[in-house]
């Protein structure tokens, strides 16, 4: 399991997808959604959206979510 350089946090799939989405395609080093918003100087809830976003548009980096039953 991945987990945030900063805060030592276990990372999602699409914390991993934003980094690399956005910081470095090649990135081994990621950052949780906390740590990244502060980061990138941009709320939470703009980068959640961003990842719905992505993730609707097809890009490989953001799994589906499993539909709910």
């Amino acid at each position: 399991m991945r987990v945030c350089k900063k805060c030592e946090k276990n990372l999602t799939a699409d914390e991993v997808g934003l980094n690399l989405k956005l910081i470095d395609r090649s990135g081994t080093e990621f950052l949780c959604i906390d740590c990244l918003a502060a980061y990138l100087k941009l709320p939470r809830d703009d980068l959640i959206a961003m990842a719905d976003r992505f993730r609707k548009t097809g890009c490989v980096l953001f799994p589906k979510k499993p539909s709910s039953l």
